[in-house]
């Protein structure tokens, strides 16, 4: 499967008893104890909103280009959402909600939730937010932080779409970002309670030292307390996912290293008890130095995001760029010096390198996007110029015709009426095949403006009837119309409504034969929609080229001797007109036994329904 690939919706269940087993099962995942400590854990909950998570909420709409992005967690009883982009003050200041949620199945799936249509689900349907928030179409990755998902990342629309899956990984990859924003900060809090914890086991050092003189049994105990706690220290510091390391003193001396810095900085490389510049020369001149002193000196802590270090991590190899996220802080004595630093981070290449390449992409896309919009422009500037350069001569040509014809310039022979005849028609095609080009490049711009009503098609079908009479009558062609539910009222704009009509109904004429015959039935389907279908006993058209016969300038009558004119337009412009009004024009047809085209649009019913349901 391609990226661009639709992710395929999953199937529709019915409401039964194994809807409630799921609302069971759901509520047992919120309500998970270790889960709402997660949450807890988190210190996020009830906290003003982090630009950090903002701005992911807003890539994800311009990357997805959905209306809606949110990163929300999800306690025993409310979803809260943390960051949004583009849901306004749907949600109110308290920026949550109660009952259940689209984030509930996402944490309780485990994976991306990918709904396609919500509605088209029983259960999804009942979610409150498909009715108050206008929720149609969702994706949610569950946001997991030490093995426990307490949250997700969201887009929305109002409206049914086929999710791809380079947007499912997308949307991924910004979740795997929240989550490691989150850890980044657990890191930062689990640094700075090793701090503290370190500052409070030197103080007792100091007050055990002080009690040793006269109590030296205690102190020995003490002591080996201190020590088993230090160990523990020491695992934990060397098992911690981010890296970390310990600097001393003013040549900045490494003390403790664990893993996740070794591996960072190159493996093999023993920097335990050398100065920093001698342990990982390639660091002078980049401002490292000059950080960690600062903090020393003041004893404030510094977070540096997206630090580009250039690093030796395969001797005699050229540098290699690292870019990292650290956290300088200071390890307070019991003194209340700071002489060392604790320097506590992530590497984030891979992450930031995939965010830049996507920008670039979104660069691209954009300019790629404004050159064509230009190159649009001036297609429709070029085409409007042309029209009105042609229509001044042919409009000249049909009032000389005229004046001929009147007899203005003298007495006009049968063979010349005749003549004159023929030459106002090719005048009045080729000026017909000029309006084509203008209005098809009217819509391909997105110029034509749409002025929807209620609109009888009774009335409007009778009106094309009356103006396609005689060239019915002098083809031979019989006329069959079937539009008596007086419920037929379409929300559309009548007069393209009679544009489409007219264009079926000429086309049918154009391709039946003498003694043939043309149906046109009009109902009501499903309440909401209005069908009308115009069918004939002409030519048909094969089923290689059906597919073709709505693309423009095609024509399936070709060659130089073909029977009928045209551009090749008026199918191209009637299903642009049609889809323009929410509606479709669709086609079946058999060789040698004749087509049926079937134009679809809104009910006036179906779209009063729809606003009374949003009201």
């Amino acid at each position: 499967m391609s990226n661009t690939d639709a992710v395929p919706p999953e199937p529709a269940r019915t409401p039964s008893r194994r809807s409630n087993a799921e609302h069971a099962d759901l509520a047992e995942t919120v309500r998970d104890r270790e889960r709402l400590d997660a949450v807890q854990a988190s210190g996020l909950l009830d906290q003003p909103r982090e630009p950090a998570f903002d701005r992911l909420t807003r890539l994800a709409v311009r990357l997805l280009e959905v209306p809606t992005a949110f990163f929300s967690l999800v306690d025993a009883t409310r979803d809260v959402h943390v960051a949004a982009c583009g849901i306004g003050d749907a949600l109110g200041p308290s920026r949550e909600l109660t009952g259940i949620t689209f984030c509930h199945h996402a944490i309780h799936a485990r994976v991306p939730l990918v709904i396609p249509d919500t509605r088209a689900d029983p259960v999804y349907r009942e979610i409150p937010t498909v009715t108050s928030l206008g929720v149609a179409s969702y994706i949610g990755v569950p946001v997991i932080v030490n093995g426990h998902a307490i949250g997700s990342f969201c887009v929305i629309d109002t409206v049914p779409r086929a999710w791809t899956e380079m947007q499912v990984e997308v949307l991924v990859e910004l979740a795997a970002s929240t989550q490691r924003e989150i850890e980044l900060r657990g890191a930062v809090g689990m640094a700075r309670q090793l701090a503290r914890t370190l500052h409070h086991q030197n103080a007792q050092l100091a007050v055990q030292a002080v009690q040793a003189k006269d109590a030296v049994a205690a102190a020995v105990v003490q002591a080996h307390a201190l020590d088993v706690e230090r160990a523990r220290l020491a695992v934990v510091f060397a098992q911690a996912p981010s890296f970390l390391a310990v600097l001393r003193g003013p040549d900045l001396v490494y003390e403790l290293v664990n893993a996740a810095y070794a591996a960072m900085i190159g493996q093999g490389r023993n920097v335990v008890g050398k100065p920093l510049f001698d342990a990982l020369p390639e660091l002078r001149d980049q401002g490292i130095d000059i950080a960690i002193s600062e903090v020393r000196r003041t004893g404030e802590p510094l977070l540096l995001r997206e630090l580009p270090v250039w690093l030796e991590r395969t001797q005699g190899a050229p540098l290699e760029e690292r870019i990292i996220e650290v956290t300088y802080v200071p390890l307070v004595e019991a003194d209340g010096s700071h002489d060392a630093v604790i320097a506590h981070g992530t590497d984030v290449t891979e992450q930031v390198l995939a965010r830049r390449e996507i920008e670039r992409l979104l660069a691209e896309s954009d300019a790629a996007r404004r050159a064509a919009e230009l190159a649009n422009q001036a297609k429709t500037d070029f085409l409007t110029m042309m029209s009105h350069e042609l229509r001044t001569p042919l409009n000249a040509i049909s009032g000389y015709v005229d004046l001929i014809d009147l007899g203005i310039r003298g007495p006009v022979t049968p063979e010349q009426r005749h003549d004159l005849s023929r030459i106002r028609r090719s005048q009045q095609v080729l000026l017909g095949l000029i309006n084509g080009v203008l209005n098809f490049a009217k819509l391909d711009a997105g110029a034509v403006e749409f002025r929807t009503e209620a609109v009888s098609m009774r009335t409007v079908l009778s009106l094309c009837e009356s103006l396609i009479a005689p060239q019915l009558a002098s083809k031979g062609l019989s006329l069959e119309l079937q539009c008596e539910a007086p419920r037929a009222i379409a929300w559309a704009d009548a007069e393209k409504v009679e544009q489409i009509l007219l264009n079926l109904m000429s086309n049918a004429l154009k391709f039946t034969e003498r003694g043939g015959r043309i149906t046109i039935e009009c109902d009501v389907a499903h309440a909401d929609r209005i069908v009308t279908r115009v069918s004939d006993t002409g030519r048909g058209i094969m089923p290689a080229q059906l597919d073709r016969i709505f693309e423009p300038f095609v024509q399936i009558d070709v060659g130089l001797t073909r029977a009928s004119h045209g551009s090749g337009l008026g199918l191209a412009i009637s299903r642009e007109l049609a889809r323009g009004m929410q509606g479709e024009l669709t086609v079946q047809s058999a060789a040698g036994i004749g087509s049926t085209f079937t134009l679809e649009l809104p009910a006036l019913n179906g779209v009063q329904s729809s606003s009374m349901s949003a009201a």
